[in-house]
């Protein structure tokens, strides 16, 4: 499951698609309509909400305004609840920028014509703070090099004894992550450094 905090502006056709799709799903599982994607940690930034329908309808209501910009009929019947939650969502820089990493290795690949739609506009749902908040989205280490090709890895950077940790890339653009366990702390020995 993917939810995006860029906006959906910046996606794709297929992801634009996909995130709607996912979108639905996110719904459904707040809802309580499947037993599915119960713990799934995109879901925690909405679950976490005073009125996690408001906000994941938010978020869908604006996918379905972009799709319909586009030219696309998404059926807004599909969002149970619509409307402004009354706040955004925290997210850290750090997370938005992997967001961006990623999505651009996924359109580079399936539609590069589209590279250049990616501005990094986060979705107003949310609204971006400088440090990690509460629980941030788990980015496994392959998702991370998956993202950043070994030769653009300039460095590992602990932060603290929480284990907080930065990836800066060589283009400028870094990647935090929160470790759980104290053995993850440092970065692998065939990291390249």
């Amino acid at each position: 499951m993917r939810l995006w905090t860029l906006h959906p502006e910046n996606l794709d056709r297929m992801g634009l698609l996909a995130v709607w799709r996912e979108g639905l799903l996110a719904q459904a599982v707040l809802a309580g309509k499947t037993k599915g994607y119960l713990k799934h940690p995109q879901l925690e930034r909405f679950r976490a909400e005073k009125d996690p329908l408001l906000a994941i309808g938010h978020y869908l209501s604006i996918i379905q305004k972009e799709a319909s910009f586009r030219g696309y009929s998404f059926d807004a019947k599909k969002i149970v609840k619509s409307g402004f939650p009354g706040g955004a969502i925290s997210v850290s820089r750090g997370q938005i920028e992997y967001e961006i990493a990623h999505l651009k290795g996924k359109v580079s690949k399936r539609s590069p014509g589209d590279l250049a739609r990616i501005s990094g506009r986060i979705s107003p749902v949310f609204r971006q703070v400088q440090r990690e908040i509460k629980k941030p989205s788990k980015i496994p280490i392959k998702t991370i090099r998956a993202a950043a090709p070994r030769r653009s890895i300039a460095e590992f950077t602990t932060r603290d004894s929480e284990g907080f940790m930065r990836l800066v890339l060589s283009s400028g653009a870094s990647i935090e992550k929160t470790f759980e366990n104290s053995a993850e702390r440092s970065p692998p020995e065939n990291a390249p450094t």
